[in-house]
């Protein structure tokens, strides 16, 4: 078992019931139970061995969520197909400001299912017309998996730190462009500027570390 195949859902609960552990053994009754959809006694009455053997397919969550950038182009929850906007520069105003207001979110895991519906709409729709965002939201968190998820986020946010540095690198460009024809005076003012373009870019890049979709997951 891994990431890919652990809904959002049950990855909610699965942290939840880490951040809320007592002791290590009943807390794997409590994972194992979620991961298997059974109630914790049903498992209590497993013979040993198949207990262990379910135990075993645990052993992914020891390992940190490492998403990579991938935007599948549809996905389709019970039989209905979902087109992603794979392109900020695409998005309503509307949707911008939702995709907006949740990544500002303190607790942006329990938020995930809802950015992932500001980026797959329902096949031949309009974001928010015809259908209900927030039905879309529960599908998505029942049904897409925490590793697609964050695949996802993190798609979205590379492609940001894409433009931002394009944007940055643009500025430094034109200003050095300009100093060729700058007077003697000005030239030292706008390599003091291109310098602070860069300093900006670099500073930027290396704080990426500390955000959360840049983070490997981690319990």
């Amino acid at each position: 078992m891994t990431y890919y195949d652990l809904s959002i859902d049950k990855y909610l609960q699965i942290k939840e019931a880490l951040e809320n552990a007592e002791d290590d053994l009943n807390t794997q009754v409590t994972l194992l139970s979620i991961i298997n959809e059974c109630t914790e006694d049903e498992l209590l009455d497993l013979p040993l061995a198949e207990y262990h053997k379910k135990a075993a397919d645990l052993a992914f969550l020891s390992e940190p969520l490492s998403p990579r950038p991938n935007c599948p182009k549809t996905i389709t929850i019970d039989k209905e197909v979902y087109e992603a906007v794979r392109d900020v520069k695409q998005f309503t105003a509307g949707q911008y400001i939702d995709y907006n207001t949740l990544i500002k979110s303190e607790d942006f895991y329990s938020v995930i299912p809802n950015i992932l519906a500001c980026f797959f709409i329902p096949k031949g729709k309009d974001y928010g017309k015809d259908y209900d965002i927030m039905e879309v939201a529960k599908k998505i968190r029942h049904n897409v998996s925490i590793g697609l998820a964050m695949d996802v986020c993190f798609f979205f946010q590379m492609k940001s730190i894409r433009s931002i540095n394009n944007m940055l690198d643009s500025l430094v460009l034109m200003t050095k462009i300009k100093m060729r024809k700058a007077s003697k005076e000005t030239r030292p003012k706008m390599k003091e500027a291109v310098e602070k373009i860069q300093q900006l870019r670099d500073s930027f890049n290396a704080g990426l570390g500390g955000t959360m979709w840049m983070r490997s997951l981690k319990h």
